[in-house]
């Protein structure tokens, strides 16, 4: 697989498509060749994409690294559909080239000397956090997923998921697989078990889902970080369309960062999560 890396723009790829699925209601899996793009980008970062075959639109859209294969350059993303521009890149056909901008925002840090690792996803919210579970797959601590979605053919690769966890809390709105109601129920539970662990929490997803979580970790005193999903227009800063607001700690502390510039990743302690 191959990648041109446009001189002018380090990070401006023309990358081609290699295949594109659906593997969940109304969500497709995109796949493009970058080998320059698969050894750099990590868990947390995200793509900008352009459009293609579609003038009068003319900001990229971003979406998370959702997976990628770094001996083959394989780069996955998981696509669902809003609106006319995710909807015009789900026509793309393999051997078609994208103009991609990335990688973009930083990324999930990990540190070595935690016990667990608790990660929360709602909907969409799941797609950095295969490629992060692919990354610390070899690693020794505890590995548990919380998995919500409106109903059983919204999750997307349950089996895998399954297979770098351990230990998988499914939930659905509609009760049709997993348990029915809201994910943050098993993590009330999970969270309300004895035991003095070295937890680490992360969680993308719902807003609301993101403050319960948010709250969950400040009654337990414990680290996390959470992923944004603002609109973002430009993808590296200049537009200043995608101000996250940050709690208050002191004259001294930014009222507000951008997502794609200082995010998508902010520690979860930090960060007003406000709908």
């Amino acid at each position: 697989m191959t990648d041109n890396c446009d001189s002018h723009a380090k990070h401006l790829l023309n990358c081609r498509v290699e295949s594109l699925a659906q593997v969940a209601f109304n969500t497709y899996r995109l796949t493009f060749a970058s080998n320059w793009l698969a050894e750099q980008a990590q868990p947390g970062q995200f793509v900008n994409i352009a459009v293609p075959r579609c003038g009068d639109i003319l900001w990229r859209r971003p979406f998370s690294f959702h997976q990628i294969d770094r001996h083959s350059g394989a780069c996955t993303v998981l696509i669902q559909v809003i609106g006319r521009g995710s909807e015009a890149l789900t026509r793309v056909q393999p051997g078609e080239h994208l103009s991609c901008l990335a990688p973009l925002g930083n990324h999930f840090v990990i540190p070595a000397e935690i016990d667990e690792l608790l990660i929360v996803a709602g909907g969409l919210g799941i797609a950095p956090f295969f490629f992060l579970l692919q990354e610390v797959a070899a690693q020794p601590y505890k590995k548990v997923l919380f998995y919500g979605a409106a109903s059983a053919d919204c999750f997307c690769r349950v089996d895998e998921l399954s297979s770098l966890t351990s230990q998988l809390f499914l939930t659905t709105d509609d009760g049709s697989r997993g348990e029915q109601g809201l994910v943050i129920k098993p993590l009330q539970r999970f969270l309300a078990e004895p035991g003095g662990k070295r937890r680490l929490v992360l969680t993308c997803g719902p807003t609301r889902m993101m403050q319960a979580v948010q709250n969950l970790c400040k009654k337990y005193h414990l680290p996390g970080y959470v992923s944004v999903e603002n609109l973002m227009a430009c993808g590296f800063g200049a537009c200043m369309g995608c101000a996250v607001q940050m709690i208050d700690k002191g004259l001294s502390a930014k009222p507000f960062l951008l997502a794609c510039k200082d995010g998508p990743v902010f520690p979860i302690d930090e960060i007003v999560i406000d709908e």
